[in-house]
């Protein structure tokens, strides 16, 4: 019978296999650093879209069914700060308080109760304009989630006719 060599692994050996399996690790670690990377991007402009979003909505949602006149942006004005607009008994503006990076919307002058502000901390940009059709209105909302500082802005964009706005 033969005798077998029950010495183990050599040096040489152990330090092949540990430089193999730190390889392994260094790559293993970088995919789940993209994709934690990956993750936060997500999470972050799904904290700013939704609240610029509803914020589209309520303002394309006046302007369609409630507006009456638009006294500004005049037709063919592009990128505007803010909006007035009037149901027929009383004056809205629409803006931004750049300070909250809110958008707020006023009723005669007084904050308004429906909905005195909107996306509150996340907008950094608000702008209106106007198409050739003086019924046509752009909402643009350029969100950026104030809580992971790499995010990226993002912008939503809505376009609106107003219903009750008469064409003279």
């Amino acid at each position: 019978m033969r005798k077998r060599n029950n010495q183990g692994f050599s040096l040489v050996e152990l330090l092949i296999g540990m430089a193999i399996m730190v390889l392994i690790l260094a790559g293993v670690a970088s995919v789940l650093s993209t994709g934690l990377q990956g993750m936060q991007f997500n999470l972050s402009m799904g904290a700013a879209l939704a609240p610029g979003r509803n914020a589209a909505n309520v303002i394309t949602d006046r302007l369609r069914y409630n507006a009456t006149t638009i006294s500004y942006p005049a037709a063919g004005e592009a990128n505007k700060l803010y909006l007035t607009y009037s149901d027929g008994t009383d004056e809205y503006t629409i803006s931004r308080n750049s300070s909250t990076k809110t958008i707020v919307i006023t009723k005669n002058g007084a904050a308004d109760p429906t909905n005195p502000t909107m996306a509150t901390g996340f907008v950094t940009g608000l702008s209106f304009s106007r198409g050739s059709d003086i019924r046509e209105i752009t909402v643009e909302i350029t969100l950026k989630d104030p809580s992971n500082a790499n995010a990226p802005s993002k912008t939503t964009r809505a376009t609106v006719l107003a219903l009750n706005v008469k064409i003279e």
